[in-house]
């Protein structure tokens, strides 16, 4: 679909979102919508595709309209997730798994147009005037390029499913509402990493082991994500450090980055619980 827009009233700004990229409320031709700057045209065409996608396309919202890099999509009522609902209620603990193990095993013909991991590179390089983190970005990255994944297939990644992106709409379907981070690589299992810091405690380590049993259920693969145990453990580093930065939070970020170059990347704990599911 690439159409001009039609007649859009009752717009409003709904806000600047951690990447930059604007998005409104409005109405396009009598239809409630979102209307959101992608990180690209090819992004923005990427995201309108999934629509034609059997069970992936129901769990965002339709497209309406498309122009360059802005994206209208029909605008979602319901009931919006709240943290504590996902910490204390493991059906929708299985529902999330469910959603990434139906991304995870979808490929789209042609580049999205944005990549998660160029974009953490990008964010954290912004900071490199401060020499530890210098150290520990040159540290990281090297990391991630050594570890070529040419052999495995792309997948679509959302790594930003978390509760404050997720409503379920009046027909009690889940729907993913926030989708400037969608793409397409062989880094897809850095979702789960995003997923899982939003389970908390008590019984972190019970809630992981549900989690990534209710992803296999689904057809979930994990090899992957145990195979380059050392690369998606760097990942996360440099996606945590950099929000941090971002966060104007400096000191903690300082310390972190120079763990990482002291102590380089330990295993995430999500990795152990998938070595021991595969095991």
């Amino acid at each position: 679909m690439d159409s001009e827009y039609g007649e859009i009233r009752e717009a409003r700004l709904l806000g600047v979102s951690r990447c930059g990229l604007p998005s409104w409320r409005a109405r396009l031709d009598g239809v409630a919508a979102k209307i959101y700057r992608c990180h690209s045209p090819e992004q923005a065409r990427f995201i309108d595709s999934l629509s034609k996608l059997q069970d992936v396309s129901s769990y965002f919202p339709e497209p309406l309209a498309r122009r360059g890099s802005v994206l209208a999509v029909r605008w979602i009522e319901g009931e919006a997730w709240s943290g504590e609902a996902l910490k204390r209620n493991p059906l929708r603990v299985r529902q999330v798994a469910r959603l990434q193990a139906a991304l995870h095993s979808r490929t789209i013909e042609g580049a999205p147009g944005f990549s998660y991991s160029a974009f953490l590179k990008r964010r954290f390089s912004d900071f490199q005037a401060i020499w530890p983190v210098t150290e520990a970005y040159e540290s990281l990255t090297d990391k991630l390029d050594s570890e070529p994944a040419a052999d495995i297939t792309p997948r679509i990644s959302h790594p930003d499913v978390t509760p404050q992106n997720l409503v379920q709409d009046s027909f009690g379907k889940l729907k993913v509402i926030d989708n400037e981070l969608l793409s397409q690589s062989s880094e897809y299992h850095i979702d789960l990493f995003n997923t899982d810091r939003v389970l908390g405690s008590p019984g972190l380590e019970a809630k992981r082991r549900y989690y990534l049993e209710s992803y296999m259920e689904a057809g979930g693969d994990l090899s992957n994500l145990v195979a380059r145990a050392g690369f998606f453990s760097a990942l996360w580093q440099l996606r945590m450090i950099g929000a941090l930065l971002q966060d104007g939070l400096v000191a903690p970020a300082i310390d972190a980055a120079r763990r990482a170059v002291t102590g380089g990347s330990p295993r995430h704990p999500l990795i152990e619980v998938a070595q021991e599911l595969l095991s």
